[in-house]
């Protein structure tokens, strides 16, 4: 499956457990026509931690069902600036 690589800025919502491990739940972003869509993440498939342009980020591979499709993306976590970025997209 193809993916599109993007690296937009969103906004997340996501749990942390008592041992610190990041869970995202859900994210925010802005579609191309200026509206904002909530997504829901309903599965982690993957978790990676890796070095990307010189910082340190968390890497969670999705899962969504939207409108009937399903959607596999990148979330990326720098743990530098506490920013969320989405990284990929199909």
């Amino acid at each position: 499956m193809p993916h599109s690589s993007i690296h937009t800025s969103i906004e997340v919502l996501a749990h942390i457990d008592l041992e610190g491990k990041i869970h995202p739940l859900r994210f925010r972003l802005e579609t191309q026509d200026q509206d904002r869509r909530v997504v829901r993440v309903e599965k982690v498939l993957d978790y990676k931690e890796a070095m990307i342009a010189g910082q340190r980020t968390r890497q969670f591979s999705c899962r969504s069902v939207i409108e009937d499709l399903i959607h596999h993306y990148e979330l990326s976590y720098e743990l530098a600036t506490c920013r969320w970025y989405l990284s990929k997209w199909s």
